[in-house]
């Protein structure tokens, strides 16, 4: 089951630690998928060729109190980056790709949607904010709400 996961460009470090969705005027980009990071991390391993590669965790809004394993506050989100490799995998993907990577991606186990048509989309966005990424140095992001 995946839950509510926003992409979204950014340089600020203030998005990443905001409570909630990302505001329009400090993040570009931002689209909201149905999806979890293992999702997300099983299409880099697709797209080259067998390498692993984990997103970033850059910030969680839960934390556990000094010394114990118990939680202080519940987890209501988590942020992660978009690894270098990751970033430039996606922006050189060829738009006339995408229907095969998206045919192989769904026989995956934790592939985040049981369609096709919904991977496509989903791949062209990751494509097009990894092109922005790449072009611009601006920093990619995937914001997890549970």
């Amino acid at each position: 089951m995946a839950n509510a996961g926003y992409l979204f460009l950014s340089n600020e470090l203030s998005v990443i630690e905001a409570v909630g969705e990302p505001a329009a005027e400090q993040a570009d980009v931002r689209m909201l998928y149905k999806i979890l990071n293992t999702g997300v991390e099983s299409l880099y391993s697709l797209i080259s060729h067998g390498e692993e590669l984990l997103l970033n965790q850059v910030y969680t809004d839960g934390r556990f109190a000094p010394g114990t394993y118990e939680l202080e506050q519940e987890f209501t989100s988590w942020t992660f980056e978009f690894p270098e490799a990751f970033i430039l995998a996606l922006s050189h993907i060829h738009a006339d790709q995408v229907v095969d990577i998206a045919a192989q991606w769904v026989e995956i186990e934790d592939c985040p949607y049981g369609s096709e048509s919904e991977l496509v989309d989903l791949i062209n966005s990751l494509r097009a904010l990894a092109i922005r990424s790449a072009a611009d140095q601006i920093r990619l992001f995937l914001r997890i709400e549970l």
